[in-house]
């Protein structure tokens, strides 16, 4: 009610209710992903119209895996910086400081590292591939590189830290690189491919016959002499070698011998 007192003037108060609105809307990127040292700058986005308290907060649940360097706000966009730190998967939620904590949840994918100190040998047509063991993954992808396709081909998963390549052809360069990863569900995470690592197939490398050649070759001594029997020794040179024979036997080599051809250059 208005009271009026004699001699004053007739005053009027009204009030006025505040709507208070909070945040009910949160927009940003579901995933992010990150190599280990790797920083980068994530935003989160109010969409809530004329919010009373346009303000949000950060909160990592595995802070080995990520850090978090800084936050704030500008407007009604959230940021933070945050850093990999190891190979993992860790959520991020982004939360309204009102009243309602509104959120939404992020997903941060740190990758597991380059694989380091990859090598091939060549062996009988196999490519031996070996590289240092990754933390935190559960295998690695071995690519080849198609020279037709011109492209690089996943052509194996591995658990180990080695592979070999078989059924190769000789002649022939081949081009490797391998890479770490691990899995959630069905979804894949690969990390950063090796350097290129280049092995050729050689006909040593196959483990083939060599030839020795040598003063045993002839020991068995020449043909003929100068008293010689002409006509045997043309029907020698004109003839298959006779008297060949594999006299010693090695790991990696076959020793060949023959009689020797008088006139003959070579064999």
């Amino acid at each position: 009610d208005n009271i009026v007192y004699p001699g004053t003037e007739s005053a009027s108060v009204s009030a006025s209710t505040l709507n208070y609105i909070n945040v009910d809307s949160i927009e940003a990127e579901e995933l992010t992903l990150l190599n280990v040292g790797e920083s980068k700058k994530i935003t989160a986005t109010i969409k809530t119209e004329q919010a009373t308290k346009p303000e949000l907060i950060w909160k990592i649940y595995k802070p080995a895996v990520v850090e978090m360097l800084e936050s704030g706000m500008s407007e009604n966009i959230g940021y933070a910086t945050i850093k990999g730190l190891k190979p993992g998967i860790s959520k991020v939620n982004v939360i309204a400081t009102d009243e309602n904590n509104y959120q939404c949840q992020l997903k941060v994918v740190v990758l597991p590292e380059q694989v380091k100190n990859a090598k091939g040998t060549a062996k009988s047509k196999t490519v031996s591939l070996n590289w240092d063991k990754c933390a935190e993954a559960e295998g690695y992808i071995i690519y080849r590189f198609d020279a037709v396709e011109n492209q690089w081909l996943n052509i194996a998963q591995v658990k180990e830290i080695s592979y070999e390549d078989s059924n190769l052809a000789s002649g022939i360069e081949y081009r490797y690189k391998v890479s770490a990863y691990f899995t959630e569900g069905e979804t894949v995470y690969e990390g950063k491919q090796s350097e290129e690592v280049a092995v050729s197939i050689t006909k040593e490398s196959e483990g083939g016959i060599e030839s020795e050649t040598g003063s045993e070759s002839g020991s068995e001594g020449e043909m003929g002499s100068e008293t010689g029997n002409t006509d045997n020794e043309q029907q020698f040179i004109d003839s298959t070698i006779e008297n060949f024979v594999v006299s010693k036997n090695y790991t990696t080599k076959i020793k060949l011998s023959w009689r020797a051809e008088k006139d003959a250059e070579g064999y």
